[in-house]
């Protein structure tokens, strides 16, 4: 961000940067203008409110022919503080006058005058109005791309099984979301699920058109984990290479993904894993209670197929989320928790797996984030 700058004279002496600093000041001055307009409009703002609510007391005697109202004690007299006059509204003048109990013809003539005027009030609001406006008309001015630090980037971001859709499409194979929507849609908040979303599987170009229109810089989405192996397993080989369950339709359409976002100059941000793992490995060992999830080797898939264009991997999102959510209340996918209240949840233990899940999510972010030093950054980039 900016550095601050001094808006004091410069004195003889200083070194050149704080005088050449003294030159972008004057971006500053609009800011510091409008914010001593703003309060200056708030006390004249206070001033013509407190006068219109004498105004209508005023108003009401008149309508009640010199009648008080309330109840009065007699040293409630009148008693001016003396005259405050306006030069833009000269008859308008500023009395303390509390309600005449008398209705004498002394406080027409003290107070009357000075609140007689409604048409003067329109001045005041008018600086209210325009103070309150100007902080924000400052900020929209001031605000821009060049306030932020070179190489920063905006953009836009989803999951998989939020905006994707084609739940059983394009050989994916169900998540353990697709289990839980389907099992508890009164979970959700308006009974739905993934299955078609916002139709990004097919839709993706136009959405890749609309962020370059928005003029973001990056789109960070994340992989459907069952639409790259919906088979469960990788299994690797005596010479290291990755054989089976690999999805080839699966991979295309991230490829297809990727380059569309390259070729619109936005830099794709890509996270392995978005909550959807899938249900196959949810069924043979219990997913990420099991130290045995097969995250790594569904990484290094991701690091080979794609790692040519993308330079920036996240490997969890939100893990505390997926813990708590999944395994303590059980709002979430896989939907556990200890809880049997009302089919809260059918299995779980609430004060065991969060802890047990999130120790395995360590484990396996550590050695994907090995794996990718090792083998793939230097070769990659």
């Amino acid at each position: 961000m900016p550095s601050h700058h001094t808006l004091l004279p410069s004195p003889k002496g200083r070194s050149k940067p704080w005088r050449e600093s003294m030159g972008k000041c004057g971006e500053c001055l609009p800011f510091f203008f409008l914010f001593f307009f703003f309060l200056f409009s708030v006390a004249l703002g206070a001033t013509a409110t407190a006068l219109l609510i004498r105004s209508m007391k005023k108003l009401q005697r008149r309508a009640t022919r010199g009648r008080a109202f309330g109840t009065f004690s007699p040293a409630n007299t009148l008693r001016p503080l003396g005259v405050r006059r306006f030069p833009m509204c000269p008859r308008l003048k500023i009395w303390s006058c509390p309600i005449d109990p008398t209705g004498t013809s002394a406080f027409t003539e003290r107070c009357g005058d000075s609140m007689g005027h409604p048409e003067c009030l329109v001045f005041f609001f008018f600086f209210v109005v325009a103070g309150a406006a100007a902080p924000a008309v400052a900020g929209e001015a001031k605000l821009s791309r060049s306030s932020f630090p070179p190489g920063f980037l905006f953009g836009t971001a989803s999951a998989a099984y939020q905006y994707e859709g084609a739940a059983a499409e394009g050989g994916r194979g169900p998540s353990i979301w697709d289990t839980f929507t389907s099992q508890h849609p009164e979970k959700i908040k308006d009974r739905s699920s993934g299955s078609i979303a916002t139709d990004f599987y097919h839709r993706y170009k136009e959405d890749v058109n609309i962020m370059k229109d928005l003029g973001v810089d990056a789109f960070r989405f994340s992989i459907s984990w069952s639409r790259i192996l919906p088979l469960m397993l990788v299994h690797v080989g005596a010479d290291g290479s990755l054989r089976g369950g690999i999805n080839k339709e699966g991979i295309a359409y991230y490829n297809n993904i990727i380059d569309e976002l390259v070729s619109k100059g936005l830099h794709p941000f890509v996270t392995l894993f978005h909550w959807d793992s899938p249900q196959g490995l949810e069924d043979l060992y219990g997913g990420f209670l099991s130290p045995n999830i097969d995250f790594v080797d569904y990484s290094e898939v991701c690091f080979r197929e794609f790692g040519d264009r993308v330079k920036h991997w996240i490997t969890f999102n939100e893990p505390y989320s997926f813990c708590t959510g999944g395994y303590a209340s059980g709002n979430f996918a896989p939907g556990r928790c200890s809880s049997r209240d009302a089919g809260t949840c059918s299995a779980g233990d609430s004060g065991r797996e969060p802890y047990t899940v999130c120790h395995h999510q360590l484990l396996a972010h550590a050695a994907a984030v090995k794996l990718y030093r090792n083998k793939y950054k230097q070769s990659i980039n």
